[in-house]
């Protein structure tokens, strides 16, 4: 049997946790067959520890993080918390775990099942068969387009608010 693995779960807002609670069968199932050992631990993120402890990724939870050999996160935010201070927005939480864990890439890979070319709205010669993996990298601060404008200084890793009619982008 291979040597026991810390993981830190991190479920967040909205669909992480049911999606978590999947993850955590998953590792039981596993350990059940003792094909690997986990010692697992969960702690709070985004809206959550928002609601917790006032920040949405406590300090604790990211020393947790720091000595863990894998982090499984959920999703973070929601509608309960679009009004929040953009500093203490749900999504800093994630910001703060990618810049202090120096992660560097998000992998998000698409796959069709064939029972399903039907469903998309493009055409099934178009979508048959994909099985792509799409490579985001995380130095470059795109991602952080998807809730909001901001302006993204790469040699301190900052982000702050920028108007909504600039997007500034300094490569080091």
């Amino acid at each position: 049997m291979a040597g026991n693995k810390s993981l830190l779960l991190l479920p967040g807002d909205g669909i992480g946790p049911e999606v978590m609670s999947q993850v955590k069968r998953v590792i039981e199932w596993m350990d059940r067959r003792r094909a690997v050992r986990f010692e697992v631990s969960e702690d709070l993120v985004g809206g959550a520890a928002i609601d917790a402890h006032g920040v949405p990724l406590a300090d604790a939870t990211l020393e947790k993080a720091l000595v863990v050999d894998a982090v499984l996160f959920g999703a973070v935010g929601g509608p309960k918390w679009d009004n929040l201070d953009f500093k203490i927005k749900p999504e800093r939480g994630l910001l703060r775990l990618r810049k202090d864990l120096g992660l560097f890439a998000n992998l998000r890979p698409a796959i069709c099942f064939e029972a399903l070319a039907d469903a998309s709205t493009l055409k099934r010669e178009v979508v048959e068969g994909l099985d792509i993996l799409i490579w985001v990298a995380l130095w470059f601060p795109l991602d952080a387009l998807f809730f909001d404008l901001q302006s993204y200084d790469i040699n301190s890793g900052s982000y702050e608010r920028a108007s909504k009619m600039q997007l500034k982008i300094e490569p080091a």
